[in-house]
């Protein structure tokens, strides 16, 4: 019995004595490895002279190294609570084997966790951690909001296997060169919502399959002339929210599969004609409120193109354009070299005194063009079979294009409301069977004709329309349906012509109402004098305009009144010589 004593005694000696010398051959395995990739990094630092200032000025720095392992605070992919904001210490990911002893004379040696994917949740890292990518072997790599002021291309070695890399709303502001070169199937790079002002040529050099590259709500003033040269897989970029003022024609000529590029709330005074030009068919261009940028000349065939509310006054497409917003600009001219592209095409806000550019865009299905104060008239000839939807309102129309609407019988919604329109004839709308909205409020209506367009039309076809505000103490004339109008015969409108006149030249002289009563004697008290004669004067002419309105409805009523008296005598006449017999 005591001689299973000692030699049990002696085989755990052994496999403690085992154990120690396979983890002893394990670190040295670590030591060889790291000692061969260091021979790597300085051959790579060697091969890239023109960039050892960065590797130089890592390697200053002197950092403080904190080894930590992912075991200690992930769990299921997710890491918690790494607190190591400190620009003087840099965090060192270790891979340790885990011992597991069983039934007290058995070991198991295993290696830890490896990971397809990792989030940090309420981490901070002011410097990104190295050894990461050894550690782990992630997919995805999610670090938003950790707190990162400072990464090279060293903390990405071994990211053979990373494809999507989430590092918004850290603290970055500059992306040295080469930082991704080792990360070669990198797909999807976030950078959004960082500080960075510098981009350097090579920047993203390496990235031979990124696909999309978000940089907005950053710093950035200029994008160097290669920046994205060595991207050629690069389909989806996103530049919103920085200070960029100029795109030069260069910038994407290397980017044939760009599709999407979002490009606004910017500071763009300038865009190469050709900048888009070597693009085949861009999917998405977002250019909208980039205030300065007057200017939109270029080459390109894109299919949604969005430039609202920038400064601009002239649009000239050259090229193929699909889907069109042009919204809140100040355009006066327009052109486009395909018009028959157009599908859609929003003009809302601008400028516009003509648009016979734009007879040729027979395909379009919608079309914006209210709020262009100028824009009196619209050309008639023009046929839209496809036109679905048309927007005319506050236009200054007084009249409608009815052969461009006879001749749109899939109009389905058409606004013509805050205009000058007083008649329109309810037969030239019959065809328009698909019309289902049709606005016609805030115009000049007169009532007789507004009773025609709802019996006859409005109310069969059960079109959906807008009423008016009720504004019974101010207006002076009727709402019949909800929509305001006025009584007018036809001799009647001359005389209102002249009053509109009158009125407008009113409106247009300077107020002569407003008195200064805190006035002091002498020549105050004169000039107040003048501005009250004035007044009267002024009052004066109004009711004699309605003196003499009030005079010519009379003497219509008193000649009304003897055109109806011999019918009255005639009435009576006949009715005492009836007789009824039951």
């Amino acid at each position: 019995m005591k001689n299973c004593t000692i030699v049990a005694v002696a085989n755990l000696n052994l496999m403690k004595i085992f154990l120690i010398i396979t983890l002893f051959v394990i670190k040295v395995i670590k030591v060889i490895k790291c000692a061969d990739d260091s021979v790597n990094i300085e051959n790579h630092s060697q091969f890239h002279e023109d960039h050892s200032e960065e590797a130089e000025e890592w390697q200053s720095r002197h950092l403080q190294e904190k080894r930590i392992s992912l075991d200690e605070r992930c769990l299921n992919d997710k890491c918690y609570n790494y607190d190591y904001d400190n620009a003087e210490i840099i965090t060192f990911f270790e891979n340790r084997p885990t011992i597991q002893i069983i039934n007290g004379n058995t070991y198991d040696i295993r290696e830890s966790k490896l990971y397809n994917s990792l989030s940090f949740f309420d981490s901070k890292f002011y410097n990104f951690p190295l050894n990461l990518f050894y550690a782990s072997k992630v997919h995805e790599l999610d670090m938003r909001n950790c707190s990162i002021a400072h990464m090279t291309w060293e903390n990405f070695l071994m990211a053979d296997n990373l494809s999507i890399l989430l590092l918004s709303e850290n603290h970055l502001n500059n992306i040295k060169s080469l930082t991704f070169s080792y990360a070669p199937n990198l797909s999807f790079l976030f950078l959004d919502s960082n500080r960075i002002q510098r981009l350097h040529n090579d920047s993203f050099k390496g990235l031979n399959k990124l696909f999309y590259l978000d940089l907005h709500n950053n710093l950035l003033e200029n994008l160097p002339k290669d920046l994205f040269s060595y991207l050629p897989a690069l389909q989806q970029l996103n530049l919103a929210n920085n200070r960029l003022r100029v795109l030069s024609n260069e910038i994407f000529e290397l980017n044939l599969r760009l599709n999407n590029v979002i490009i606004s709330n910017n500071l763009l005074e300038s865009l190469g004609e050709y900048v888009f030009a070597n693009q085949q068919l861009m999917k998405v261009l977002d250019i909208s409120h980039n205030k300065p940028l007057k200017d939109l000349v270029g080459n390109m065939r894109v299919e949604l193109l969005w430039v609202r509310n920038c400064s601009l006054t002239r649009v000239n497409i050259y090229g193929e354009a699909i889907n069109v917003d042009l919204q809140q600009n100040h355009i006066m001219e327009l052109y486009f070299t395909q018009p028959e592209s157009l599908e859609t095409l929003n003009l809302r806000e601008n400028s516009l005194q003509q648009i016979a550019s734009l007879t040729q865009a027979i395909n379009l299905r919608s079309l914006d063009i209210s709020h262009n104060p100028s824009l009196k008239t619209v050309p008639d000839l023009w046929q839209l079979d496809s036109l679905e939807r048309l927007d005319l309102s506050n236009t200054s129309l007084q009249q409608l294009p009815l052969f461009t609407l006879a001749t749109s019988r899939h109009l389905i919604s058409l606004d013509v409301s805050l205009n000058l329109l007083e008649e329109i004839d309810p037969e030239n709308f019959i065809s328009l069977e698909q019309l289902t909205h049709f606005y016609i409020h805030n115009n000049n209506w007169n009532c007789y004709n507004l009773r025609l367009i709802m019996d006859l039309l409005m109310k069969p076809f059960q079109i959906t329309y807008i009423r008016d505000a009720p504004d019974d103490d101010e207006f002076p004339g009727s709402y019949i349906e909800g929509i305001k109008c006025m009584y007018r015969l036809p001799e009647m409108r001359e005389e209102e012509s002249e009053e509109r006149a009158f009125f407008a030249q009113l409106k247009r002289s300077p107020p002569s109402s407003e008195i200064n009563v805190n006035a002091g004697d002498g020549d105050d008290n004169d000039d107040d004098m003048t501005k009250i004669e004035e007044l009267r004067q002024e009052l004066k002419a109004i009711v004699g305009i309605y003196e003499q309105k009030f005079s010519k409805i009379i003497k219509k009523l008193e000649n009304l009144e003897s055109r109806l008296l011999p019918f009255e005598i005639a009435n009576k006449t006949i009715w005492q010589h009836v007789t009824i017999t039951v």
